[in-house]
């Protein structure tokens, strides 16, 4: 365990094969004729802390942001949740020692995601929190359709037109660290150093070219940064495109949009573990 948390498991075959099978393509035509010059959802600062849950907190505070796009309220998902029922379709357990992307996003499926205050999440990862109650309320808030997003552009065409939040999953190096990068700029360079794991986080919005000025000269205002949520309490930071287009040629990475409704059908119906696991 680092001094923060990580805690996604390295992306595999079962993973890939799951995705294959249950997302579908971003259509060539879908994106949004009016588009505001940044966006910055009011979402809620998360801290993981020493845990392996940052699944469930990208999830949930992805959640919170659709949620926000969808009724202009501020309503906090449980991040303990999401990553329990993770990591029981997972393995059957309640364990801390991570989850992966595909059991993530099944389990969102099927089990949804109650409200933080249903569920919540005091540093620790204790199983007694998800009660029945708990559960049967993530089963009204469940993601219906998921994406899987290749490229700047597709990552951008699928933003703007509001279509959902996007998760995104890979490695996680010394660069990035809260203690070296802070809320800066996060570019190719920050992607350096040791890699100590590998971690989930999610995109929720993005900057202008006046408030990237703050941050730096060298941008292209048609490929704005996006905004990128973090759980390791430290809030938003901005990410380049040339950041997402470098993780959609990394086959350790997954960017993947999430709806609630199925916008573009068909969806094959896939299950991640190929055997029912009771919880």
């Amino acid at each position: 365990m680092n001094d923060f948390g990580l805690g996604l498991l390295p992306i595999d075959d079962r993973d890939r094969a799951w995705l294959d099978a249950a997302c579908v393509a971003l259509p060539v035509a879908c994106g949004a004729s009016s588009i505001a010059a940044s966006y910055h959802p009011p979402l809620t600062k998360k801290n993981q802390r020493r845990t392996n849950t940052c699944a469930g907190h990208a999830f949930s505070t992805g959640r919170e942001a659709l949620n926000f796009e969808r009724t202009g309220t501020i309503e906090v998902y449980s991040a303990l949740a999401a990553y329990l029922l993770a990591k029981r379709e997972y393995d059957g357990t309640a364990n801390d020692n991570g989850t992966s992307i595909s059991s993530l996003f099944f389990s969102a499926s099927k089990h949804g995601t109650p409200r933080e205050s249903s569920c919540p999440f005091n540093g620790v990862v204790d199983p007694r929190a998800l009660t029945d109650a708990a559960r049967q309320e993530g089963t009204e808030h469940r993601i219906g359709q998921f994406v899987r997003l290749k490229g700047f552009d597709e990552v951008w065409r699928f933003k703007t037109a509001s279509l959902g939040f996007i998760v995104f999953g890979g490695p996680w190096h010394d660069g990035q660290t809260v203690g070296r990068l802070g809320t800066h700029r996060e570019t190719l360079d920050s992607w350096s150093g040791r890699m100590l794991g590998f971690h989930a986080r999610v995109l929720t919005g993005w900057y202008s070219p006046e408030e990237m000025a703050t941050y730096c000269n060298n941008f292209d205002p048609a490929r704005p940064d996006l905004e990128v949520w973090n759980s390791h309490g430290d809030g938003p930071r901005p990410m380049s495109a040339e950041v997402i287009d470098a993780m959609s040629n990394d086959p350790r990475c997954e960017i993947i949009g999430c709806m609630e409704q199925t916008e573009f059908a068909p969806q094959v119906a896939a299950d991640w573990r190929q055997t029912e696991c009771l919880i």
